[in-house]
């Protein structure tokens, strides 16, 4: 076997068939694009995550803010229900919760004047004008004003808890959405 070597000039257009011609070429910096692709296909969607969205309270409902199709945030308002038992309830305990700051306002102005007549026959004790026997009584009158502040006091932070848990059931009558997503059906008009 033997290989035979020949130096040829040999022009890459001219073995395709093509005239060898300076061809004029422009550099142009890329440029990313993005194309939409339209894809058509058939099948069927099912809800990676499905929740049943429930008042946490009774009532007659009021509004549904969303119909099925309606895209849903988290956290949006759905529905609205009303409950007069909870409106009563909630107004009734406001009232009392107003008593018993009113009513702690009181044993404190009277604790007050417990103190300042407290010290008045102090002072007339120390000066010898009165028997102890009226300086105990002032300071078991003291006493007991302390205890009825602590009382009104007590009373108002067990109104004020009440409060709170009447508002937070009042909150409950508006449905709210838990996660984002598409109202599939309503079960309720």
């Amino acid at each position: 076997g033997a290989v035979i070597l020949n130096r040829t000039s040999l022009r890459p257009l001219a073995l395709l068939g093509v005239d060898e011609q300076e061809i004029p070429v422009q550099v142009a910096q890329a440029v990313k694009v993005s194309m939409p692709i339209a894809v058509r296909l058939k099948g069927e969607l099912h809800a990676a995550n499905e929740i049943d969205v429930k008042a946490g309270v009774t009532g007659k409902v009021s509004q549904i803010h969303y119909e099925t199709g309606d895209w849903v945030r988290s956290g949006a308002v759905v529905a609205t229900l009303q409950s007069p038992e909870l409106t009563e309830r909630l107004k009734k305990v406001e009232a009392t919760v107003e008593s018993a700051q009113s009513e702690v306002q009181q044993r404190q102005a009277q604790r007050s004047e417990a103190e300042k007549q407290l010290q008045k026959i102090k002072e007339w004790h120390d000066r010898n004008l009165i028997p102890r026997a009226d300086l105990e009584r002032a300071l078991a009158a003291m006493e007991t004003a302390d205890a009825q502040v602590a009382l009104a006091q007590s009373r108002l932070a067990e109104q004020a808890a009440m409060l709170a848990q009447s508002r937070r059931l009042t909150s409950l009558t508006r449905v709210t959405a838990p996660i984002s997503g598409v109202v599939t059906r309503k079960l309720v008009e």
